[in-house]
């Protein structure tokens, strides 16, 4: 009987511990959230440096919108977020020409992108990272001040 006591109470104990991490894990990416809110500088796309190319992104999380500079032209659409899950929508641009072919085709690769990123996750240095479905690193951003 006393063996089946401490058994049962280190079960217990094992079904509290998980319960306790998995809920300090919500915790700490549903914190990120408030981090978003606000202006970012797009720095890499597809693991390509654009940080000179002033590409921002821009999150308002009282309305679940998301919008910024492509490079020539302004995107918008919705965004959601939880846990560390992140689902872009809606996305459109204005249609202005691009003259410059290196930053047209950095538009259409950002705008191709944002479907399908699927989670997210931030670093030490202060960057929010987005992965697709594979975890293949496709987009990261850093706060502007």
């Amino acid at each position: 009987m006393k063996i089946l006591s401490i058994l049962l109470l280190s079960i217990l104990l094992l079904f509290a511990n998980c319960v306790g991490t998995r809920s300090a894990n919500e915790k700490n990416a549903n914190s990120l959230l408030p981090l978003l809110d606000g202006r970012h500088l797009i720095v890499s796309i597809n693991d390509q440096n654009v940080e000179n190319n002033s590409l921002t992104m821009n999150f308002d999380k009282s309305t679940g919108s998301v919008s910024g500079n492509a490079g020539c032209n302004e995107y918008f659409g919705s965004f959601q977020q939880e846990n560390k899950s992140m689902f872009f929508s809606k996305i459109s641009a204005t249609k202005k020409f691009c003259q410059d072919s290196g930053i047209r085709k950095l538009e259409e690769q950002l705008l191709v992108l944002l479907p399908s990123i699927k989670s997210m996750d931030s670093n030490k240095s202060g960057n929010f990272n987005f992965y697709n479905d594979q975890f293949k690193l496709l987009l990261s951003i850093t706060i502007l001040n």
